[in-house]
């Protein structure tokens, strides 16, 4: 409540008031008219990116021989953006990209890599990485595997060593030959 003394106004609680009945409403609705109407809202447009390969010439086929012949070409990426406005209205730009955006998508790296026709290889020894020394120091052993193996058209199988032309890669050796501390 309010009160005047001497036409100074000043705040004071309401129990300072004699009748709270007399109490002016504390809120009063009112009208500004009806609401203005907004423009409707367009969404954004839809944007959807296709690849396309134009490929080059086939390089020759390798390795000469086996289950893994294959032959590649190079060629050109282009990334084609489609946008589709509201309106219906669709744009389309078309630009060239790194050929790792088409190797990137199968369908179009398929294009790109084509397996040739398989001859059976001659048989050849096949050798594994060196394994981990038995020992950290003082004469320890390593092994690795060591196999006559033909890689046929329809994939690799081992053969008779007699088939392996030269002589056999080791297939053991010494490793950490230093005397361990005592």
């Amino acid at each position: 409540a309010r009160i005047s003394q001497n036409g100074n106004f000043e705040d004071v609680a309401d129990i300072f008031c004699r009748d709270l009945s007399d109490q002016p409403p504390l809120t009063q609705a009112c009208s500004f008219g009806p609401c203005p109407t907004l423009p409707p809202t367009t969404p954004p447009p839809t944007i959807s990116m296709t690849y396309r390969v134009e490929p080059g010439p086939w390089q020759g086929c390798t390795p000469t021989c086996g289950s893994t012949r294959t032959r590649a070409r190079s060629g050109q990426c282009y990334r084609i953006t489609s946008t589709r406005f509201f309106s219906g209205r669709t744009q389309q730009t078309e630009s060239e990209v790194p050929m790792s955006m088409c190797i990137a998508r199968p369908q179009l790296a398929a294009s790109l890599v084509q397996r040739c026709a398989s001859f059976d290889c001659p048989a050849a020894w096949r050798t594994t990485p060196w394994a981990e020394c038995s020992h950290t120091c003082g004469n320890g052993l390593t092994t690795r595997y060591v196999g006559c193996e033909q890689d046929l058209a329809t994939g690799f199988i081992q053969v008779s060593e007699s088939r392996c032309n030269g002589a056999k890669p080791i297939a053991q050796r010494a490793c950490n030959d230093r005397r361990c501390p005592s």
